[in-house]
């Protein structure tokens, strides 16, 4: 950003090309300025950023809702100096949540096959031989009674891949804004100079 560039290196500058005497105080009063100001141009970028985000979140929606086909939804956009990524990311924390967007979509709504719970079964096999170990390891779900070991079973939930793309076929951009309070979008905020 040619703004922020302009405004740290006249002050680096100033203070490696300082002709006079200077006590390390001073110095350090110097680079402890430098340190405040730059820190105070990365609070801007970053409060440009969020803000960037929060604008151009409703756009992203409305820009994709005439979308019939999954290959047809754009998540990339070149803003200003900015490229802006609307990531297929989503966090779904526990069974309430995921109740909570099924409940907000409406059961037969198609996006709701595209959320999903899975299991993750842990076994404890410590106690048990290598070889036995390794037989209830192929046969994890017929045999764990057989050595009277209860699996322990993780749910965990998600989203389908397509996902991402099937909210815009589906959804008005107002409702994706309404989803969006409940599972948010992934949004990714870089310099196009970090892009070429």
């Amino acid at each position: 950003m040619a703004n922020i560039t302009n405004k740290i290196n006249p002050s680096l500058d100033k203070l490696a090309n300082a002709k006079e005497k200077r006590t390390i105080k001073e110095l350090i009063s110097d680079l402890a300025a430098l340190i405040e100001e730059r820190r105070e141009v990365v609070d801007i970028e970053t409060g440009t950023k969020t803000e960037l985000k929060e604008v151009l979140k409703p756009l992203y929606f409305k820009y994709n809702t005439n979308a019939t086909e999954t290959d047809s939804v754009q998540h990339t956009f070149d803003v200003g100096e900015f490229q802006v990524n609307f990531i297929n990311q989503y966090h779904i924390g526990d069974a309430e949540h995921m109740q909570a967007l099924v409940k907000l979509l409406g059961t037969s709504h198609p996006l709701t096959d595209e959320i999903s719970e899975t299991d993750k079964i842990t076994v404890d096999v410590t106690n048990l031989s290598p070889e036995d170990a390794t037989a209830l390891t192929k046969a994890i779900t017929t045999i764990a009674c057989d050595y009277d070991i209860k699996p322990e079973v993780q749910r965990q939930y998600g989203v389908s891949s397509e996902f991402h793309n099937l909210r815009h076929i589906y959804l008005t951009p107002a409702d994706n804004m309404i989803l969006d309070e409940e599972l948010p979008v992934t949004i990714q905020v870089n310099p196009l100079s970090d892009q070429r």
